[in-house]
């Protein structure tokens, strides 16, 4: 497993640069604004991004994140980033696996993330899919040949202590028991390993080289048993990464996490998709047509309450000048 830093900050990259063969930098507008403050200019945002990319040279992979949660916004941005920073470096657009901000509406924009990246693909723009908690979620995707997705391990955790006892407190770093805690699932993911562990396997079963990414990794037992599963990344702040280097239980046994209710819904919705024949010209178009089609769908596999709330936060982050900087007039369309 290859391991990258999920951060802007210059120092912090440095220094991963350093302890590790570094595979991956990710950033986000939570992480810009944490290292370049609030009132940053785009200009300044521009210059750092190509600070980033010279500091890691050409061929390893840097992620930007799109901000608008429209189909037409995000092709736009994605465009944008790409067309801006590519020259300079390895750049992979990052595109959420939802971007709707409203599960109310039967009118919402839950496919847009589909779509852009189809766009995007098509044209030769790598992808990153980030705020993934569903399986079917990154199955999509991979159908779409997207480079990434990232599956966010300790905020599924967190999650599932939630549904365990919402009174309770727990650190943010805690993980939740990697084989889960009787009667607690998250419509039969157990633990934010097992949904690594979930989408590697299917990724297998449909032949897929998309790559899973482990993100959101906030301890070193995390990262070992989301190796152990087969993630091909993991991007982890500089603290825990660290923290990894002198951990003496990096190599566990290949983890085997039995969830027989989730390979149940997953081989009925793999089934499913195959009818659309992924593998034929016009397969998108049959796919928005079958979800347009079956909204309860929509629903059951692109909705997930932390895909919803990660989209709130980034966009609460998201500083002026980074959507003037993709040229939006808005951090939100």
């Amino acid at each position: 497993m290859r391991f990258g830093i999920d951060s802007a900050d210059l120092a912090e990259i440095t220094r991963a640069k350093e302890i590790v063969e570094l595979g991956k930098v990710t950033t986000n507008p939570s992480l810009v604004r944490a290292a370049l403050g609030k009132d940053v200019t785009a200009a300044r945002i521009v210059e750092h991004h190509l600070e980033i990319l010279k500091l890691v040279g050409k061929k390893v992979p840097v992620s930007f994140e799109v901000v608008s949660n429209t189909y037409n916004g995000m092709v736009a941005e994605g465009v944008k980033l790409h067309d801006l920073f590519s020259p300079y470096g390895n750049v992979v657009v990052k595109i959420p696996s939802n971007p709707s901000m409203d599960y109310d509406s039967l009118d919402s924009n839950d496919l847009d993330g589909l779509l852009a990246t189809a766009y995007l693909r098509k044209r030769g723009i790598k992808a990153n899919i980030t705020l993934v908690f569903k399986p079917e979620q990154a199955i999509l995707f991979a159908l779409l040949r997207a480079n990434y997705v990232s599956p966010f391990i300790g905020r599924q955790d967190h999650y599932l202590w939630k549904l365990e006892d919402s009174e309770k407190k727990h650190a943010r770093e805690e993980q939740f028991p990697v084989t889960g805690i009787l009667r607690v699932s998250d419509n039969g993911i157990v633990s934010g390993v097992s949904l690594v562990y979930s989408i590697v396997e299917y990724f297998k079963l449909i032949g897929s080289t998309t790559e899973v990414l482990g993100a959101s990794l906030r301890n070193t037992k995390s990262i070992a048993e989301t190796k152990a599963v087969g993630a091909q990344l993991a991007t982890v702040p500089l603290g825990v990464l660290e923290e990894w280097v002198g951990y003496e239980e990096k190599d566990i046994e290949k983890l085997i996490i039995p969830q027989p209710e989730r390979e149940r819904q997953l081989d009925e919705f793999v089934d499913a998709i195959n009818r659309l024949r992924p593998k034929e010209a016009g397969f998108v178009d049959r796919l928005i047509g079958y979800f347009k089609e079956n909204h309860h769908l929509v629903v059951r596999y692109l909705r997930h309450p932390q895909t919803l709330d990660g989209m709130k936060k980034f966009t609460e982050d998201t500083v002026p000048a980074y959507s003037e900087m993709l040229g939006a007039t808005a951090s939100v369309e």
